[in-house]
């Protein structure tokens, strides 16, 4: 008897089901928000998202006990997984978006996520999508975006509205100089919480006053560095004009929920504090060169003050051509919004490397809904003459140093970049690849293997393997793998496979083959030889 082929189309109802199952399964935020058990935060702030208003920052803490609240909070809610999203939807009550920093581990950590009244919530950093089980979440971050208003003047002379943000607060301070009649100009360029200055005003000011004891001060003190420059009518007053760095001390009004700015007195700042201020001050240039196309000199504060540098040359260079393609394309953005969260990494007498968060809050212009985004930058400065300098910028959607290197050599053969092309290659029905930055194609002999032929492409650095179909075979000890590899000059192998992400070819790449015999060689041109 002949045994009846099981149909294919069996799969579809266990597609249906599988899919069911998942529809209705709650899965806990911890899975997508990477909340682990050693997760520490260090601060929280919330923004309040109101089309046509712009996004504004309306609460931020540090306070250890509210910290653990909002993280049990967050580890309570569970939501239906909804996929990848591309875009943030409106509806007719605020978006709120919460953002948490502090340390995970030995590694900082950072959560940015949005959630809206819909149940909707948009975990950032993976591009998650959930459908909230309820509207716990919404509801409690509403509650902490609670706004207060009025304007105060402190025994020290600055005039400033009170916010639910400590840097929103000092903003408000520095900008409120521009009001004074002694004050020509003012321009503010950064606040940044500074946990080794709040330090250093705990140990100072403990026990300054009645009931100031150390866990007070932890919980209701901040610090605050800002940076900004003033131009003062000397006539009129004392004070000195340039640019500026001060630390500012303040305490959390417990009745309005805003910081109050309590001192702003100069205090001892160390070499770290300074590097975290330039790195965030440069990631904001760079930011408003390419999103609002801003005429800015981003050699300025960097090692091209003293010598050429490739990689500084090509962030300056990668950011104008940035804003001239996004000025052609129309893309034009309202509403402006950012911060910054800084981290230190390394640290040495001469060099540093600093993690820059950045959140930014935009409209395009023509369009009613707001929209967001948040980036990371590693940020490497090096020391002249006793100047903190920038020496390099990765991250973001526009910066690394594969990128750089290729942009190099695309300025040194722009002729050759013109000239290369894509060519397809293939193997009987068992490989079929396309390969990018071929500039030149050949056939070569080997007499020792019986006059066996296999191709030759040069390439460009740059240049990679788009795999579109590669065969597989099943093995007794691995399973299924790929017929073809990649072999490398280093003796590694990488099994091809259909579908697969893009393979650079680099030096260290030698081709493709099967058996240790490569059909497909190549060959990487760098402008020598």
């Amino acid at each position: 008897m002949k045994k009846k082929k099981l149909s294919p189309l069996w799969l579809i109802p266990a597609v249906v089901i599988v899919a069911l199952i998942l529809w209705c399964i709650h899965f806990p935020l911890t899975m997508f928000a990477g909340l682990r058990a050693d997760t520490e935060p260090l601060s929280a702030t919330v923004l309040v998202d109101q089309v046509p208003e712009t996004p504004a920052i309306t609460f931020t803490t540090n306070d250890t006990e509210q910290l653990s609240e909002i993280m049990e909070q967050l580890r309570s809610v569970r939501g239906r997984f909804m996929g990848w999203f591309s875009m943030i939807t409106y509806n007719d009550d605020p978006l709120l978006h919460l953002i948490v920093t502090g340390n995970k581990g030995k590694n900082p950590y950072h959560l940015s996520l949005c959630v809206d009244s819909d149940g909707y919530l948009y975990v950032q950093e993976g591009n998650t999508r959930l459908r909230a089980k309820d509207a716990a979440l919404y509801d409690y971050l509403t509650e902490l975006a609670a706004r207060h208003d009025g304007v105060v003047t402190l025994n020290n002379g600055w005039n400033y509205t009170p916010q639910d943000s400590m840097t929103y607060t000092v903003r408000s301070a520095i900008l409120g100089e521009g009001e004074k009649e002694c004050c020509l100009s003012v321009e503010f360029h950064s606040a940044i919480q500074d946990s080794d200055a709040k330090q250093w005003a705990v140990e100072k000011y403990t026990d300054f006053y009645d009931g100031w004891t150390e866990n007070y001060l932890k919980a209701n003190m901040a610090a605050v560095r800002a940076s900004y420059t003033v131009e003062y009518d000397s006539t009129k007053t004392p004070l000195p004009s340039g640019k500026i760095e001060r630390v500012f001390l303040l305490f959390i009004n417990k009745e309005t929920g805003k910081w109050e700015i309590w001192e702003s007195a100069e205090m001892p700042l160390g070499e770290k504090d300074t590097v975290k201020t330039v790195a965030a001050d440069y990631v904001e240039k760079l930011s408003r060169v390419i999103y609002l196309y801003e005429d800015i000199d981003l050699a300025e504060n960097t090692v091209l003050t003293y010598d050429d540098s490739p990689e500084m040359q090509y962030v300056v260079e990668k950011s104008e051509e940035l804003k001239a393609r996004r000025v052609a394309e129309g893309h034009f953005r309202t509403d402006w919004g950012s911060m910054y969260s800084t981290d230190v990494m390394e640290f040495s007498e001469d060099s540093a490397i600093v993690l820059v968060w950045e959140d930014i809050g935009f409209r395009y212009e023509g369009e009613e809904f707001s929209s967001g985004m948040g980036n990371e930058y590693t940020v490497t400065l090096k020391k002249f003459n006793g100047e903190w300098l920038v020496s390099s910028v990765e991250g973001g959607d526009t910066y690394s140093l594969k990128e750089m290197e290729t942009y190099q050599y695309r300025k040194a053969m722009p002729e050759l970049y013109a000239q290369a092309g894509v060519e397809a290659f293939s193997f009987h029905d068992t490989l079929s690849v396309q390969v990018t930055n071929v500039i030149k194609t050949e056939t070569r002999v080997l007499p020792a293997e019986d006059n066996f032929e296999y191709e030759v492409y040069t390439v460009l650095p740059g240049a990679e393997i788009e795999v579109l179909h590669a065969a597989v075979e099943d093995t007794v000890e691995l399973g299924p793998l790929g017929i073809w590899k990649v072999y490398s000059k280093d003796g590694t192998l990488q099994y091809l496979e259909s579908g697969m992400p893009n393979i650079p070819i680099t030096e260290n790449i030698n081709g493709i083959g099967a058996e240790s015999v490569c059909i497909l060689v190549f060959e990487l041109y760098t402008g020598e030889g």
